[in-house]
């Protein structure tokens, strides 16, 4: 707080996610951070979370206007994806209870995850994904921590092909090797195999390949908050 103080930030709001939705003691950690910093902590609703991800990929993102877009927000207790046209708020979305943590602590035990781990993570992965229906979309876009950090394992665009190179990757290094050589944080590699079952599968479901967008839930957060301050 002192940090975006120091660097001149006029508006400043705290947010939560999937974790304290669930949390709790949510209520006691709002308290608390709000005794700490003088700011109330806004926990987004699922809605909330798959709305203002869609807008911050969409707004900073090279997309044809008027085409159907898929975000896909996959975060660590949660998975959020939403369909819409740039500019305009989705017309579809959907939250679940899927995340790249959650699903390696039901799923993850070695490191390298051993094949049967993986194979798991991807049919839960898949069982959870294959009752959404969709619109039909144009192109996708995938955001949050395992999409970024995949960026660097499997470059900006995750087809299928790109998306099983990272998986072999994974299933033969052990996470400190991966995070020293991709210059990535061990915890985030470590739940990196079960991202990647996600994202493979809200791909499977689309029917197309997912684009790393250089924006997601922070950014629109913050394009939310201009135009409210505007």
């Amino acid at each position: 707080m002192d940090t975006a103080r120091r660097l001149g930030a006029r508006l400043i709001t705290i947010v939560g996610t999937a974790v304290l939705r669930s949390a709790p003691n949510a209520g006691d950690l709002a308290a608390e951070i709000e005794r700490l910093t003088g700011f109330p902590l806004r926990v987004l609703s699922e809605e909330a979370e798959a709305e203002l991800s869609f807008l911050g990929a969409t707004t900073v993102s090279e997309l044809e206007a008027g085409a159907s877009v898929a975000v896909a927000d996959v975060g660590g207790g949660s998975s959020e994806i939403a369909v819409g046209t740039p500019g305009s708020r989705p017309v579809w979305w959907h939250s679940m209870e899927i995340g790249s943590a959650r699903l390696a602590k039901q799923c993850l035990v070695s490191d390298p995850p051993a094949p049967e781990e993986l194979a798991a993570c991807r049919e839960r992965a898949a069982d959870v994904v294959r009752e959404l229906r969709p619109p039909a979309v144009d192109s996708a876009l995938a955001v949050g921590g395992s999409a970024t950090s995949l960026r660097l394992l499997a470059g900006p665009r995750l087809d299928d092909l790109a998306l099983e190179r990272a998986l072999r990757l994974l299933g033969r290094s052990s996470a400190a090797d991966v995070a020293r050589d991709y210059e990535l944080d061990v915890r985030r590699v470590m739940l990196l195999p079960a991202g990647i079952a996600i994202l493979a599968a809200v791909s499977g479901l689309l029917g197309v390949p997912l684009q790393v967008a250089r924006g997601g839930l922070r950014e629109g957060i913050i394009l939310r908050l201009a135009d409210a301050a505007a």
